[in-house]
């Protein structure tokens, strides 16, 4: 006979979290890490994402590559649940730091986290005013 068996206990919770065919483990799985996220966040976004175990390195283009999953012997066995946790763990991040939650989408690639935190959006710019009498409104540039 063999030894005793190694027991992870995050494999034990990831199987129950599969076995759940009503999807409620799933979603109290995204509000908790949801949650750890934002208990987690602040001003800093690299900074808070390095606290909760990520690498991040921001591109040329603005965006953060995560690159390196901190669940990663996890994710070899339960890669959809851990890209799920991954998921809203960085936009509770996000979220905390007042950012948009929604910079963080799925992308998955090997080697890297499968979260990509997009670049910030930049706001429109402010059509000008174009009230009676305003500086450049028409009935002003008209005179």
């Amino acid at each position: 006979m063999g030894g005793p068996v190694a027991i992870r206990p995050a494999g034990v919770l990831a199987e129950a979290v599969a076995a759940d065919g009503s999807g409620a483990v799933r979603e109290a799985v995204a509000a908790a890490a949801h949650a750890a996220g934002r208990s987690a966040g602040g001003e800093d976004l690299t900074a808070a994402l390095r606290g909760c175990g990520y690498e991040p390195a921001t591109t040329a283009g603005g965006s953060i590559d995560l690159r390196n999953c901190p669940f990663h012997r996890l994710a070899r066995e339960h890669t959809e649940l851990v890209c799920w946790l991954n998921l809203h763990l960085v936009r509770g991040v996000l979220e905390a730091g007042g950012h948009q939650p929604g910079r963080a989408v799925l992308a998955p690639r090997p080697g890297r986290c499968c979260v990509v935190v997009g670049p910030p959006s930049r706001s429109p710019k402010r059509p000008p005013d174009v009230r009676a009498g305003a500086v450049g409104s028409p009935s002003e540039v008209s005179r």
